[in-house]
């Protein structure tokens, strides 16, 4: 049984579904591989674990434009002061764990992580699964260039492998995927009739269906839109996801609409409230936009000076593949609404999401499987 380590924050909800997506296309393959999901900050790095609740606290109040200027330079300052502290915790827990692969999917710690591995299992592949579209920082590829195990880099994106490559990985350890890791469920429809699906929810069978959701934690933008298409003229009904915010998910069945809501809170099923949209509104997080396009849903995001940095990228895919509508702010969903619901328009947008060409997370598998059995060969060549 090979010991296959994914190593994730619970800061927003995208590393878990990243880690998550893996774990259930890997047990789909019936491999003989026990996955082990690990959050380094709650289970290993007990003094960082803070700063998830609070980074989670900013996503649900609408305030995470803070991350960047603000939490991204006092993490970096926190980097090499708590460096000799992470790598001793994460050098004990190796001694006490025997890992066959360690895939990161954490940003920022991916130096201390690579180099804890390297100390306690040196021929142990080290793997950093990109989550986001795009290499943002040094921390997510470390550069390879002296390293006498190089390490594995999986790639979503064109962008992101010439980042890794430029970062001396190797073209052999550089593993291109034709989009992001999504859950596997997105890739099937869950049931047969998207009308009687409906109707089983209180929802009109044929009526124009919106899925808003903004993550994991939900986001108080949601009830900013809920309100505005409350007093649009529009006949539509929606499906507001709001995660594990009781409160919002609360003051948005309070909202007087004469439109048919439905309202749900955390889910592991998203891909089932997907099949029963036809366009979908949320903050353009690679996971979230890249299951709604999978699903055959166009898009309506945001890009502001409110957008944290990672999610940039997913705009300027979403704009160069006309995968729906990137506005300035949302307090514009409902004109936003209007132009992308425009006949020709829509049709355009539901061809191009149609047409899409996916498997990343399938890919990410093989890739996994692949530098596996690389070792293993290289191991009986040195035995034999």
């Amino acid at each position: 049984m090979k010991e296959i380590y994914l190593l994730i924050t619970d800061a927003g909800g995208g590393h878990r579904a990243h880690a998550l997506a893996l774990k259930k296309a890997i047990q789909a393959q019936q491999l003989n591989w026990n996955v082990r999901i690990v959050n380094i900050y709650t289970e290993i790095l007990t003094r960082g674990k803070h700063w998830e609740a609070f980074y989670n606290f900013l996503l649900k109040s609408g305030f995470s434009w803070i991350y960047w200027p603000v939490m991204v330079p006092l993490i970096r300052l926190q980097i090499p002061l708590k460096h000799q502290y992470a790598l001793k915790a994460l050098k004990s827990y190796w001694q006490n764990n025997h890992p066959s692969m360690v895939v990161s999917l954490l940003p920022f710690v991916n130096d201390v992580l690579e180099k804890s591995v390297k100390a306690v299992h040196p021929t142990v592949p080290f793997i950093t699964s990109l989550c986001d579209l795009v290499d943002l920082d040094k921390y997510y590829l470390t550069n390879q260039r002296n390293n006498h195990y190089p390490s594995h880099a999986i790639c979503p994106t064109d962008t992101a492998e010439e980042q890794a490559r430029q970062l001396g990985y190797i073209d052999s350890h550089i593993h291109r995927l034709s989009g992001p890791v999504l859950d596997p469920d997105v890739y099937f429809s869950p049931f047969s009739s998207k009308q009687k699906e409906r109707q089983k929810h209180g929802l009109d069978a044929n009526a124009t269906t919106a899925v808003i959701s903004f993550g994991g934690n939900g986001s108080n933008e949601m009830l900013s839109i809920a309100n505005q298409l409350a007093r649009s003229p529009f006949n539509l009904q929606c499906i507001f996801i709001c995660g594990k915010n009781k409160t919002l998910a609360k003051k948005i069945l309070k909202v007087k609409t004469s439109k048919k809501l439905l309202v749900k809170g955390f889910t592991t099923n998203m891909s089932y409230y997907l099949s029963l949209g036809d366009f979908f509104i949320g903050k353009p997080g690679p996971n979230s936009i890249g299951e709604a396009i999978q699903m055959g849903l166009p898009v309506i995001t945001e890009n502001s000076w409110r957008t944290m940095q990672q999610e940039r990228h997913t705009c300027e895919w979403i704009i160069a593949n006309q995968f729906g509508l990137v506005i300035k702010t949302f307090r514009n969903t409902a004109p936003a609404i209007a132009k992308l619901l425009e006949p020709t328009q829509f049709n355009t947008y539901q061809k191009k999401v149609a047409n899409i060409r996916n498997y990343g997370v399938f890919e990410a598998v093989d890739a996994l499987s692949t530098i596996l059995n690389n070792l293993n060969d290289k191991v009986e060549l040195t035995n034999s």
